[in-house]
């Protein structure tokens, strides 16, 4: 009995937290706007405070919003999303308007966005 309590807890709080997180994508979406940029680099690292076989990929990507470029680094945690991300590949980035250095995939925000639902 107590270990069904414990799964039904864990999946309650995962639920919460794809929610939360999906709220925060949401909120973002609302406040940016959406510009193509490239993809620059693609690249799978060992996650830090973590086991060392499991593994972060990571995706820069540069865009330009009045002129002025800017870099962005963000982990893709979704393995379909990854697998199609190629490096040179044009892609959605949704930015700040207040601050335009602040910025995300629009594939990724879109899916959290998404899931919270």
């Amino acid at each position: 009995m107590s270990k069904l309590i414990l799964i039904l807890f864990f999946v309650l709080l995962v639920i919460i937290v794809v929610r939360m997180q999906g709220k925060q994508s949401g909120d973002f979406i609302a406040q940016a706007d959406k510009i193509s940029g490239v993809v620059i680099k693609k690249e799978e690292q060992a996650r830090r405070n973590d086991q060392p076989t499991r593994k972060e990929y990571l995706v820069s990507y540069s865009y330009r919003v009045n002129g002025s470029e800017y870099i962005g680094r963000e982990n893709v945690e979704y393995n379909d999303l990854w697998q199609g991300i190629e490096e040179g590949q044009i892609v959605d980035i949704y930015y700040l308007r207040s601050d335009p250095a602040n910025s995300h995939l629009a594939m990724l925000l879109d899916r959290r966005a998404k899931m919270a639902n």
